[in-house]
């Protein structure tokens, strides 16, 4: 346990994205960025930062991208078009919202060049919103910014609730 302004906070785990969440960013459907465009996940806008450089995607540390599994579909969440590189701090979190045991959700691809600083969007900074899933990231590429996790099937146990469990006993 870590200690937080006088009271414990339990660690971080696989699939708990914590309460520090600055900004996010919600994909319902595949977007495309074009070089000439530009996306910056930081809360600058709020707190008076610079506007993004233009052919850029970047992700700041405890920003959330939300996707949503069932309007992306087949296809990738985020895609670069042209001379576009994808910035991903190690702390930036991916919830996965939606979406089935087994099935496999691309995130991001098509970019010039991308980092994820090594854990952004992958461990302790990927969930999904519910309890019966995990996401499982795959190699996040340098290259171009391919990205997918595969949606499992939960390890863990779900606490069953009070009224079933009083209706067991």
């Amino acid at each position: 346990m870590a200690a937080r302004r006088g009271r414990e906070v339990p660690e971080r785990r696989q699939g708990d994205l914590g309460t520090v969440c600055h900004s996010c960013l919600g994909l319902r459907t595949p977007q495309k960025l074009a070089s000439n465009g530009a996306l910056k996940v930081d809360g600058a806008w709020s707190h008076g930062g610079a506007a993004p450089a233009a052919g850029s995607a970047q992700f700041a540390a405890k920003f959330l991208l939300v996707v949503d599994v069932a309007g992306v579909g087949s296809g990738t969440a985020l895609t670069g078009f042209g001379r576009v590189e994808l910035d991903v701090d190690g702390e930036a979190r991916l919830p996965i919202a939606g979406g089935q045991e087994g099935q496999t959700v691309k995130l991001s691809n098509g970019f010039s060049s991308a980092s994820n600083g090594g854990t952004g969007w992958t461990g302790v900074n990927l969930a999904t919103n519910t309890a019966l899933l995990d996401a499982e990231g795959g190699a996040f590429d340098a290259k171009t910014g391919f990205y997918c996790v595969t949606l499992k099937k939960a390890i863990r146990q779900v606490p069953m609730p009070t009224c079933l469990a009083r209706c067991r006993d």
